[in-house]
This record gives structure tokens, C-alpha cells and sequence, in this order.
């Protein structure tokens, strides 16, 4: 458009053009258009409504495609063969992707798969919605037809519960479970859709122990789509995943560790001239997960202890392997409570935002002799004679919130940032000689296995990336999936660390690669 307007504009022939010729009111009308999609492209408008975004789009496109064929001149010897060119590449495009789902999708393409189904039909893929706490659905394929690598995505189409969506999801299984598992956290759309038919159908479980799960349901999936580099090549990882990014990072980790199983058991041979060995050359991986309750904990409890147990079982047959993970539950304070000695639980000491004045420091150090409160080290105001008020942390702050060192292991304090001092006391109290009775209570409590850490509070990413970067024999790799947040906070500590350490600066230290996954569109 700048080069008509730089050609019109000296001869103020401008408005003459766009009132009287009709392919200059096509081309404007097409330069609209793709002005409309740029605009509409943003991340705000991705967001507010992804559904009317896709809707959007194709519809555009389409009217752009059809605006440019009139826009161009008819003839032998016009360009509108390139139009012609454009139209085919994306009807070609679309039928290679139909074929795709066509093939994935009708079972008499996969004998097999339609062999093994106890209910063998037209279509290969039924999928089971699960509730789980925290409004999230896990939605479980049997005998997928599809293989996949761990940290791939797929769409999901469900008509008789979302009519005409597909929606991508991250794989949360490995292939070595036989099963394809998908987590969707209810927001909006279709998402709520499937957890309301997941508590319609099956009913809201009570806990992972006794969980119902919905009829099958006719489905379709697209994929897998998405490809990153191999982590078996690295000798460290760290692992950082927040609320449902743990479906990115879950099969990162479980294929590591059946990786190990393999090789340990004699399968590393080659399995073709171009096949990638078995086996990895990682010797520790560190697991950290940031949840905001105890409900989301459930979503991998059984994958968690299946990890420790079979690193134990290397490690009982000589592997030099490692596996450290952690559990950072950011609002659930009496969860943390509850679960004091008998599953590892720590709690980190929460830092403090400002620094205390004398006579505000020496004033709550009386408070503190008077209640006979230890459950924290110090507690500061922002002024003097000031109430706490709002929270359970130095200067009325969520303690919850509050960055903590895994490192740290002090007697846990309960965050009840909503209530009075009396209250919350009366809670700490509560929660430590309260009976529980309840046989599902109990069996919740042992979901985890002893070796997983549970602390409360928020991650340093920094320090859980150098610890790991100090004992790593050869290349390091950092992978987060979470909250925008989570992510630049791990990559500002990983080029931080670099920095520091002089990676390729001559120094010999080795490299880290750094893999960053975050939510939104």
C-alpha cells in the first residue's frame, strides 16, 4: 500500500481511484482483510476467545482468497494463475489433513487395535472423562491408534459433548502405559463441557482412591504434532513444571527412567541404521511441581511413586542413576500439616520483603514471648504499632506466597491469611491432634511415596539450577512448562547461571539447554 500511495499521492489522484476503479476497491478491500488478521492474530484476542479467533480466521482467509481472484485481472494473460496456485496449495492442505484423520480415526485401518477393543466399531477412539479435583478432567483413550513421543500434543474432538471444536492438549501418558491421557483444567468452553459431563456421568470423586469414571465416548484426535530435542543426551535435567504443565514435563521424566530400565535390562542395541539407540546418558534428574492445593497433587500421585520406586530398583542393581522431585503446594498450608512425618514434607523459611525498625522488631519480639508463638522465625510490620492483618507473613504477606529453599526443613506453620491470629492458632492446634477417621483421608495421605518432597511456598529456581549444575558431569538441560511467570523467572536464572559460570567463554564449563514452555495462545 505505500508504494500506490507514493504513486497517487503526487498527482492527487488518490480518492479518484478508490471511487471509480473497481480493482483498486478490491485491492483495498483485500488489504483490509489481511490488516483484520494480523490484528485479530494478537495474543489478547487469542485469549478472550479462542473459539471466535479459529472461527474468525478461517473465515477471513477465505474472503481474502476469494477478494484477490477478483481483484486480479482475467485473461490469458493475466496473473491469476498464481491465485490458482494459492487456492490448491491450501485445498491440498486441507485434504492431506482430512486423510490424516481419516486414517487415525476408522478402526479398519488399525486391525490390530479394532482386534484388541472389546467393542470394536466404525471409529477407533473412545474416550472416558474422569473428574479430578481441582475442576479437572482426565480424558483416557484405551488402545490408542496412534504412536507418540513424550511432550507431543494432540486435538481432541468430542462432538457428542463439544459439537464442531477440536482442541489441542498435551500427552500426559507415555506409550509404554497403552493408554492415551489427556488433562484438561476447567476454564471456559469446551473444557467446562468435559468437566461437566465428567461429574454428570461419573460424579465427583471424594479422592484419587475412589475415583468413577464416565461412559466412553466416540471420539476424534488429531496428531501428534510438536518436536523437541532429545533429553537423553544431557547429563542433568531439571524439570519445572506449574499446575497442568506437569503433563509436558511427567512423560519427559518417565520416559528418562524407562530409558534407564531398558538399558539396564540388555535393550540398548540398535534397532535399525537410523533408529536412535536405547538408553540415556542422563544420571540425575531433578522434578520440581508448583501446585496451588493438595487436589492437584492427585493428578500424578501413582506416576510419582511409580518414578521412586524404579529408581530405587536401579539404584538396588548398581545403576548410578538419581531422581529427586519435589512438590511446592503454594496455597494449602494444613495440607502440608496433615502430611508432617509421613511423607517427607518440608516447609521452607519464608524471607522477608522489608527490613524491620528497631522498635517494630523489639514490639513483636514481646508478642512473641506472650503466645508462645515458634512457628516462624520472625514477623515484622511495615510501621510501627501497626496489626497484622490480612496474612500470615512478615509485613501482612501470604506466607504461601513467599519464595523457600528445599534445602530448609523447619516444623511447618499453617497459612490461614484470611483469619485472626486467635483463629489461626487455634488451626495449628486443630490440625495437629484432630483424629482422622476416615479411611479415604488416610489412603490420601499415602498417595505419595516417602522420597517425594512436599514444601510450602514457591520455588527458587535459581538455587534448584545451580545445585544441580555443580554436581553435572557433562551438558545440563533446563525444561519448564507452567505460568508465564514460572517460565521467565526459569530463564532469566538459567541465562543468569550461564553467565556466571562462563559457559563457552574459554572456561570449560558445559553448556545448558534451555527448554521453555508456557500456557496461553
Amino acid at each position: 500500500m505505500g508504494y500506490w500511495f507514493a504513486d497517487w499521492a503526487p498527482y492527487d489522484y488518490i480518492t479518484v481511484k478508490i471511487t471509480t476503479d473497481q480493482i483498486t476497491q478490491r485491492g483495498l478491500i483485500a488489504w483490509a482483510l489481511l490488516l483484520w488478521l494480523v490484528f485479530s492474530s494478537m495474543t489478547p484476542i487469542r485469549g478472550w476467545c479462542y473459539e471466535f479467533f479459529v472461527i474468525q480466521h478461517i473465515i477471513s482467509f477465505s474472503a481474502f482468497l476469494a477478494i484477490v481472484w477478483l481483484h486480479v485481472p482475467a485473461g490469458t494473460d493475466g496473473p491469476r494463475y498464481w491465485v490458482y496456485i494459492c487456492i490448491a496449495l491450501v485445498c491440498l492442505d486441507r485434504l492431506a489433513r482430512v486423510l490424516r484423520i481419516a486414517w487415525i480415526n476408522i478402526s479398519f485401518f488399525h486391525p490390530k487395535q479394532r482386534k484388541n477393543a472389546p467393542n470394536p466399531g466404525f471409529l477407533s477412539c473412545q474416550a472416558e472423562f474422569t473428574p479430578l479435583p481441582h475442576e479437572t478432567t482426565r480424558i483416557t483413550i484405551k488402545n490408542p491408534p496412534i504412536s507418540w513421543k513424550p511432550g507431543q500434543f494432540v486435538f481432541l474432538s468430542c462432538h457428542s459433548v463439544v459439537p464442531l471444536q477440536s482442541h489441542p492438549f498435551t500427552i500426559a501418558s507415555i506409550p509404554e502405559d497403552g493408554k492415551l491421557e489427556l488433562l484438561a483444567k476447567s476454564n471456559k468452553g469446551a473444557t467446562k463441557s468435559f468437566y461437566r459431563h465428567a461429574s454428570k456421568n461419573g460424579g465427583l470423586p471424594s479422592s484419587t482412591v475412589d475415583l468413577k469414571v464416565a461412559h466412553g465416548k466416540i471420539s476424534a484426535i488429531e496428531g501428534p504434532y510438536g518436536q523437541s530435542r532429545p533429553l537423553h543426551q544431557f547429563d542433568s535435567i531439571v524439570l519445572f513444571a506449574g499446575s497442568t504443565g506437569a503433563t509436558f514435563t511427567m512423560p519427559l521424566m518417565r520416559d528418562l527412567v524407562s530409558s534407564w530400565k531398558k538399558a539396564r535390562g540388555g535393550a540398548g542395541e540398535r534397532r535399525g541404521f537410523l533408529a536412535n539407540p536405547e538408553g540415556a546418558v542422563t544420571r540425575h534428574i531433578r522434578f520440581v511441581w508448583v501446585v496451588k492445593s493438595k487436589g492437584q497433587i492427585e493428578w500424578f500421585a501413582n506416576q510419582l511413586t511409580e518414578v521412586v520406586q524404579d529408581v530405587e530398583e536401579l539404584r538396588r542393581l548398581g545403576a548410578d542413576v538419581t531422581v529427586d522431585i519435589s512438590v511446592y503446594v503454594t496455597c494449602d498450608e494444613l495440607y502440608i500439616s496433615e502430611h508432617k512425618g509421613t511423607s517427607g514434607v518440608k516447609h521452607g523459611v519464608v524471607e522477608e520483603i522489608s527490613k524491620p525498625s528497631g522498635d517494630t522488631d523489639k514490639k513483636l519480639s514481646e508478642k512473641v514471648e506472650q503466645r508462645e508463638v515458634k512457628e516462624m522465625s520472625s514477623e515484622t510490620s511495615s510501621e510501627p504499632g501497626e496489626q497484622r492483618k490480612g496474612g500470615c507473613g512478615p509485613n501482612g504477606t501470604c506466607c504461601c506466597r513467599a519464595a523457600v529453599d528445599d534445602g530448609d526443613a523447619i516444623s511447618a506453620a499453617v497459612c490461614n491469611c484470611n483469619a485472626s491470629e486467635s483463629e489461626t492458632s487455634s488451626t495449628v492446634e486443630a490440625s495437629s491432634i484432630a483424629p482422622r477417621n476416615s479411611s479415604s483421608e488416610q489412603k490420601r495421605r499415602n498417595l505419595l511415596d516417602p522420597a517425594v518432597s512436599v514444601l510450602g511456598g514457591r520455588p527458587k529456581p535459581r538455587n534448584i539450577i545451580r545445585k544441580t549444575l555443580e554436581q553435572a558431569l557433562g551438558e545440563s538441560a533446563v525444561v519448564v512448562c507452567g505460568p508465564k511467570g514460572l517460565c521467565d523467572d526459569v530463564r532469566l536464572s538459567t541465562v543468569a547461571l550461564s553467565n556466571e559460570r562462563a559457559v563457552h567463554k574459554g572456561t570449560g564449563a558445559q553448556g545448558i539447554f534451555l527448554l521453555t514452555e508456557y500456557f496461553g495462545y
